[in-house]
């Protein structure tokens, strides 16, 4: 059975982490290509999961020929409504949150979503009082794979980053916290069929499996 030592603070990432948000992307990028009479998704539609808004529908842009401004202007009321009506938890997320809630562990919230979808996030989670902190898109000049949201985090919380655990489901996130020292946990159900997120220190297919600490 995996251990580790107990953390000063966590810090979770969100989306693909705690809820599951993928295929409400892909919906809100197929109805956006939709307004732009593009039907249907190509075969090497790029991946943007885990990019943030505008970073992400540059690459959707470049990849259709589209007009950024329009078709940031087009994607984001169709976020917004799937964002607050369709989240649900990952496997494990909500019984993690409220595990480490009761065990008094301090906890902050690091993603590139907007503030408006985090906040949905927040909602579909249901754990009242579980973070200290969020640092959202709006807060930190830099994304991942920058360290700074997970400094940003640090700091808020007024602990080193070397004293904190983050829990992460994407390459870019991974590289992100591990840049700022934090020891880090990768969780995706193929986590060991994926290579990039090979250099966390933990590997688990699930929240579920969040070991015991030490």
């Amino acid at each position: 059975m995996i251990s580790l030592p107990r953390p000063a603070a966590i810090a979770f990432d969100l989306d693909g982490t705690l809820v599951d948000t993928e295929a409400i992307l892909i919906e809100a990028q197929r109805q956006t290509l939709m307004d732009f009479s593009i039907t249907g998704l190509a075969p090497d539609h790029p991946r943007t999961f885990g990019m943030g808004m505008e970073p992400g529908v540059t690459r959707l842009s470049e990849f259709y020929g589209l007009d950024y401004a329009k078709a940031l202007e087009v994607f984001r009321p169709h976020w917004t409504r799937l964002s607050a009506t369709e989240l649900t938890p990952m496997p494990g997320a909500r019984a993690l949150l409220m595990r480490l809630r009761d065990e008094d562990v301090r906890m902050a919230l690091v993603t590139s979503a907007d503030p408006v979808h985090a906040q949905n996030a927040l909602k579909a989670l249901n754990v009242p009082s579980a973070f200290e902190c969020v640092i959202d898109a709006e807060m930190v000049s830099r994304l991942k794979p920058s360290p700074e949201p997970y400094l940003k985090a640090a700091e808020r919380l007024g602990v080193s980053p070397q004293d904190m655990l983050a829990i992460e489901d994407s390459a870019s996130g991974v590289e992100s916290a591990l840049a700022a020292g934090m020891r880090c946990v990768a969780v995706h159900a193929e986590v060991h069929e994926r290579p990039e997120l090979a250099r966390a220190q933990v590997r688990i297919r699930s929240l579920a499996e969040f070991p015991q600490f030490t």
